[in-house]
């Protein structure tokens, strides 16, 4: 049977052991969340090269001015296992395409060919959104993975 000094000597034990532990746990926590390793849940779709509007700007703003977020057609392509899907996207003038890269844990980029536009490097969850206002063939490919390729053929 344990004398009460064996008792204590492991109840004080166990006390440290958890008290390491929760001091272990909250540092991998703050390492974690800084080096923004966290994701939501839900991806965040955010337009490339649009300003943040906030709440005083909305309300300041003439409603005649306000334009529609998309003046043709959006158009939803995906980056999925390398690739873009579909690989040949057809729209009309005016109309919008989006990437989301769907990848799990890799980024993609969407780079025009000839340079007309570039998402820069998108993690998994985020989308790159690109108009198309006048007619032309836009091959366009994924900089990080050079063999991906897509083209979008604007009528």
């Amino acid at each position: 049977m344990p004398t009460g000094a064996e008792t204590r000597g492991k109840s004080k034990l166990l006390k440290w052991i958890v008290i390491y532990l929760l001091i272990g746990v909250v540092i991998y926590a703050i390492l974690f969340l800084s080096r923004g390793l966290y994701k939501p849940s839900v991806p965040v779709l955010e337009l490339e090269g649009t300003p943040s509007i906030d709440e005083a700007t909305v309300e300041q703003a003439p409603a005649a001015e306000a334009e529609p977020a998309v003046q043709g057609e959006l158009f939803a392509a995906s980056i999925e296992n390398f690739k873009f899907v579909p690989a040949e996207i057809r729209v009309k003038a005016g109309d919008k395409v989006v990437w989301q890269n769907n990848e799990d844990g890799i980024p993609h980029t969407v780079d025009s060919t000839t340079g007309i536009f570039s998402s820069g490097n998108m993690n998994p969850g985020e989308a790159f959104y690109q108009d198309f206002p006048t007619t032309g063939t836009y091959p366009y490919f994924c900089r990080i993975h050079q063999n991906m390729r897509g083209i979008v053929i604007v009528e």
